[in-house]
């Protein structure tokens, strides 16, 4: 494998899930990691965690933020080659029980934020290229109901990967993941800590999803 050592890796999102624990095997091979979330406590937290990691509270929905955050890390650590765009929301709803800022919301964090963010790091890549990575989903193939409009922004973070593919200057790869089931706590702390129901139980190709289990 490729050595990381050295190597300058901002993720969003890094303070839990898949996010932190890419940052924690990042950093144990050498890697410069940069991670950001929204709370603070939960930042200090993974930063306690993870020795090598930098990071800093920002809210990927905020264009300010998402300026502020590319340009801290490439000023802190002279360059980034890596941006893993892993920050993500889920919301369990049918569309029509949602509200309009719940959905804007949505397409903010899961999709906006990803092709802006994108947008910003690509000029810090300069001429030795870079990764580009996207967290999408198994549900951008099969929208899973009632996550209809998760999917569609996750349907949409894959096309948006395929496209940068032909897009991007030569020397920067686009990279998107597309997993199954996972084990987080999304889908308990979006219910509120309540058992899914028999109408609101996530079904994945691999079968019903309960408790912790999510389609990331």
């Amino acid at each position: 494998m490729r050595s990381l050592a050295g190597t300058v890796v901002l993720i969003t999102g890094g303070t839990a899930g898949i996010g932190r624990t890419t940052a924690r095997l990042l950093a144990r091979n050498g890697a410069h990691v940069a991670i950001c979330g929204r709370d603070q406590e939960r930042l200090d937290a993974a930063l306690r965690e993870i020795p090598r990691a930098w990071g800093m509270c920002c809210d990927v929905t905020v264009p300010a933020d998402r300026e502020r955050l590319v340009r801290a890390v490439a000023e802190r650590f002279g360059r980034i080659d890596a941006l893993v765009n892993n920050a993500g929301q889920g919301r369990v709803g049918k569309l029509g029980d949602l509200t309009g800022d719940q959905v804007s919301t949505l397409v903010d964090v899961n999709f906006t934020a990803v092709a802006d963010l994108t947008r910003l790091v690509l000029p810090a890549f300069g001429a030795r290229g870079g990764h580009v990575v996207m967290m999408s989903s198994v549900s951008a193939w099969v929208p899973i109901p009632p996550l209809s409009l998760y999917s569609a922004t996750k349907a949409g973070v894959l096309g948006l990967a395929l496209g940068l593919r032909r897009e991007v200057p030569r020397g920067v790869r686009v990279h998107v993941v597309c997993p199954g089931p996972i084990r987080t706590e999304w889908l308990s702390r979006e219910l509120n800590g309540r058992r899914p129901s028999t109408s609101h139980r996530t079904v994945s190709p691999q079968g019903p999803i309960r408790g912790t289990w999510l389609v990331r």
